[in-house]
Order: C-alpha cells, then sequence, then structure tokens
C-alpha cells in the first residue's frame, strides 16, 4: 500500500512538473506569435516607405513640396519620416523575440549610429524646412509650398540625398518581397538584414553625415 502511494504521488509530481512545462511552452508560443502578428502588421500596412518614396519623387518631379491646403499648413514629410523611423525601430525590438537575437547588433536600433537614428535626423531635416518655410511659401491659389527651385543649393541637396535614402529602402522591401514570395515573415528578415547592410554603405554614411550637418547648421533656408 505505501509503494501504491508513493507510485501515486511520484506520478502526481511528474504530471504537474509536465503541466508546467507545457503551460511554458504554450505562453511562449503564443508570445512568439503576437510578436509575429505585430511586426507583419506594422511592416505590411504601417511601414509606408512605398508611399513616402512616391511622394518625394512627385516633389522633385514637380519642383514643389506641398505643405497642405492654404491657410492650413500640414508638414507630411517630416511626419511621414517620423512614422517611418518609429515603426522601423519597433520593427527591430521584435526581430530578437522572432528571429533570435543572431546578428542582432546588427539591425539594433540602440545607439546614435543606426538606420533608425538617420530616418530621425530626416525628419528633422523637413521640420526645420517647414518651420523656416511658413512665412514664405508660395501657393496656387489652393495649396500652399515651397519652390524647389528657390531653396539653398545645399538644402535642395538634402532634399535629394533624402529621396535617394528613401528610394533605396522602398527598393531594398520590394526586393525582399519578390526573393521570399509566399512568406511574409521571411521577407522582413531579408528586409532587415539588408537594410542593415545598406546603412553600412559608405555612400550611406556619408549622406548621413551631410543631412546631420545641416541639421546642426540649421541651414534650412
Amino acid at each position: 500500500m505505501k509503494k501504491i502511494i508513493m507510485a501515486v504521488s511520484a506520478l502526481l509530481v511528474i504530471s504537474v512538473v509536465m503541466n508546467i512545462v507545457l503551460y511554458n511552452k504554450s505562453k511562449k508560443a503564443d508570445r512568439y506569435e503576437v510578436a509575429v502578428d505585430t511586426a507583419l502588421g506594422y511592416f505590411s500596412s504601417e511601414y509606408r516607405i512605398g508611399s513616402l518614396h512616391e511622394s518625394l519623387e512627385k516633389a522633385l518631379s514637380e519642383q514643389r513640396l506641398d505643405f497642405g491646403e492654404l491657410g492650413r499648413f500640414n508638414n507630411y514629410y517630416r511626419d511621414d519620416l517620423k512614422k517611418v523611423s518609429t515603426m522601423h525601430r519597433q520593427l527591430t525590438l521584435l526581430y530578437g523575440p522572432i528571429f533570435g537575437y543572431e546578428q542582432y547588433d546588427r539591425i539594433s536600433s540602440i545607439g546614435t549610429n543606426n538606420l533608425f537614428n538617420l530616418l530621425e535626423d530626416c525628419s528633422i531635416f523637413f521640420d526645420d524646412l517647414g518651420e523656416n518655410s511658413k512665412n514664405s511659401l508660395s501657393n496656387d491659389g489652393e495649396r500652399q509650398y515651397v519652390d524647389l527651385g528657390k531653396l539653398d543649393d545645399e538644402v535642395m541637396a538634402g532634399v535629394m540625398i533624402i529621396t535617394e535614402i528613401i528610394s533605396e529602402l522602398e527598393a531594398i522591401r520590394s526586393s525582399s518581397y519578390d526573393q521570399k514570395s509566399g512568406s511574409d515573415l521571411a521577407a522582413l528578415h531579408d528586409y532587415l538584414l539588408r537594410s542593415a547592410d545598406y546603412f553600412d554603405t559608405t555612400d550611406l554614411q556619408e549622406k548621413a553625415k551631410m543631412i546631420e550637418s545641416l541639421n546642426a547648421h540649421g541651414k534650412q533656408v
């Protein structure tokens, strides 16, 4: 009888331990699924690199930066870049829980020398440009805008540089989807690594320094 009681007790202990292990695995799986769903939601609908690229290309084509309806100032470029930078940071924070932390130092938004901070600097650039142009905006009777032909050469170069950066990121994003067709998660993984590689290029580092310099000197007129 004593042996039976001991056996039953042992089985109960094993059962409790197994339940705890399975519960922890279940919770871990739940957290993983939440992280994946959140990241894919950001990447597919909130990380609006494509629309930002289109608006900047349109501005260059028309030689004007649109700042809203006449009498209602709206800095779309600053706001869109801020949104993209925020989403990029969120995606890098989710990288670890989803893909593991291997190569995390390559895509991390921690510190100051990374793609997140560059996108923030781009947003600041357009914030300064908009604020310094508020009192001298042109208009067509309906909308107000900055005439790109009247910008200082260095500031115009800044607009073009940011357009080139966003264009390249959109090309990487599109290519990631094409190469990893059938798996949005694989496309996200590919994009984060390749965009980090792009940030490390000499060309982009030089462009980042120019944007930072323009912001530091307030050369937005």
